[in-house]
């Protein structure tokens, strides 16, 4: 569930939010949402590092469900400014089955993020471990401040 510039689920929720008054979003799917502009971070420190190779799952702490994350962000930006039409209670949670898609999705899309926190204690990692709330949070605090200016 990466998101960043360009089209992604959390700027589609808020410009859905703008227009509508309630709005169906999957309960039953689970993930983490990422940065992709941490992601890179991440991984230019990996790169430069002598870590061990591998795989490396690159996501924040925590998880959460699709609807749980329209909520957050909405309400997020709902709170830095943005004109809401929906009301929380309006943002209805819905079973995966009654929104089919061309391709099927994984009910747990949750990866294990330990391997890259041990090896960025042994490295000189300059930044704290994120929740995803918390990058969300600027995420789309950051979209929000600069729709407001244009």
């Amino acid at each position: 569930w990466v998101y960043g510039d360009g089209s992604n689920f959390i700027r589609t929720m808020l410009r859905l939010a703008r227009e509508r008054e309630q709005l169906k979003v999957v309960a039953d799917q689970v993930g983490v949402p990422t940065s992709a502009q941490w992601l890179a971070e991440i991984g230019i420190q990996m790169a430069g590092s002598r870590a061990d190779s591998g795989i490396y799952h690159a996501v924040p702490d925590g998880e959460t469900s699709w609807h749980s994350l329209a909520v957050f962000a909405i309400e997020t930006a709902a709170s830095a400014g943005e004109g809401i039409e929906v009301k929380s209670e309006n943002i209805l949670p819905i079973p995966a089955i009654d929104y089919p898609l061309p391709a099927k999705r994984a009910y747990n899309s949750r990866m294990s993020n330990q391997k890259l926190k041990q090896a960025l204690s042994e490295m000189a990692f300059t930044g704290q471990y994120p929740h995803w709330q918390e990058q969300v949070e600027s995420y789309v605090k950051n979209y929000v401040s600069d729709s407001l200016k244009s």
